[in-house]
Order: structure tokens, then sequence, then C-alpha cells
């Protein structure tokens, strides 16, 4: 097996604190290495709701496997989070770029790309680095902060009407097909992390508002 490559940093926005944490993992020493990782975990154990982009199949995988998490851990971030790309996955049934959704939501877009940042690590350019993973993770916050709902696609929008982070309510998104074709299906038969939940669409006869809960 092909060994993962090292991480080189981890940026999250605290809602809550308004704080941004921006954390280096690549070519520092063991102490600094130790106690940004036990800021990430403190972070992610804590927080309420977890808002990502392809989260669940790459960032929260990645960090898990490289950290040496087990599943258990991986199960309540999972549980917790809400990835706008698996909607894009599994109710469009194809995959959709951030810079697309920003674009369609009229908002702000990339300043880089995944391969952008590798070259900026390897070049050692750690605030551009830096600056560039802290835009990225606001971008995903400000499309999920949409209060009139997310445009997925001529037809789709997506709105979260009961998130609340204060008293720890369950998170559910509300997703309105146009037209109205479809409704969603999800697959809760194993209580342990093993990927991310499966949908699926089943046609329906008439227009109807589905509620996804995420447990």
């Amino acid at each position: 097996m092909v060994p993962l490559p090292p991480i080189t940093c981890i940026c999250l926005y605290d809602q809550g604190t308004g704080q941004a944490h921006q954390l280096r993992f690549w070519k520092i020493d063991e102490d600094e290495y130790e106690k940004n990782k036990q800021s990430v975990l403190k972070l992610l154990d804590d927080a309420r709701c977890i808002i990502g982009y392809n989260a669940v199949f790459f960032d929260l995988e990645f960090i898990k496997q490289s950290f040496g998490l087990d599943a258990k851990r991986m199960t309540r971030w999972v549980s917790k989070t809400v990835d706008l790309f698996m909607f894009g996955k599994y109710v469009l049934k194809t995959t959709c770029k951030l810079d697309t959704l920003l674009t369609l939501n009229k908002l702000s877009n990339k300043i880089g790309t995944g391969s952008d940042a590798i070259q900026l690590a390897r070049d050692g350019r750690w605030e551009d680095l830096l600056k560039y993973c802290m835009m990225d993770t606001m971008l995903t916050y400000n499309l999920f902060e949409k209060s009139e709902g997310i445009q997925m696609s001529d037809f789709l929008t997506v709105r979260w009407n009961a998130l609340d982070l204060d008293t720890e309510q369950q998170i559910y998104p509300r997703v309105t097909l146009h037209p109205p074709t479809h409704q969603l299906s999800l697959d809760r038969s194993s209580t342990m992390y093993n990927g991310p939940p499966k949908m699926e669409t089943i046609p329906v006869m008439q227009w109807k508002e589905v509620n996804y809960e995420a447990e």
C-alpha cells in the first residue's frame, strides 16, 4: 500500500467564537506537531456541527488515517457533519466543484487549486499556503450560511431549516426539487462509521418538500 502523503496544514473556522485556526503539520518539530494535532482533535470533538466540502470522503478520512484514529471517533464526527459535496453527488448523481457552486450562488471564488497548495508547501511559502487554505474554509462556510438556500443546480435548492448551534438541535436540511420528481431515502442500517450515508432517489408523483435528517 502506498503511504499517505503528509498533512501540510489544517485550517478551521469556529463560528461560535469567530476564530480562525491555521495549523501547520509539515516541516515542524515533534512537539509543535503534537500540539497542533491535539488542537485539531479538540476542535472537531467539541464542534456541535462540522461543515465541509467533501469532508467525509477526504478531509475527515485523511485526518483519521494520518492520525491513526478509531472508527468510534470518526463516527461521532461524521454524524454531525454537513457535507455539501455529498448532496451534489447523491442527489444530482454527479460530482461538482466547490467553485462551480460558488459561482452558481454568486459568491467569491477560490484563489487557487489543490495543486497550487501542494506547490506552495514544497516551496515553503507557508503564509500563502495558510491564506489559501483558510480562504477555502471560509468560502465553504459562506456557502453553507446562505439563508435563502444553496442553489445546487437550475432545479434544486437546499435550505438548512433547523440548525441551532446553541441548543445542539439535530440538523434538518430541507431539500426542494424544481420540478419535484424525487424524494430522498437515507440508509441508517449501520451505527458505526463505514463511509458516508447511502442515499438514493425515489420517484414520486407530486410536489413535496423532503427533510433529510442527519443523525
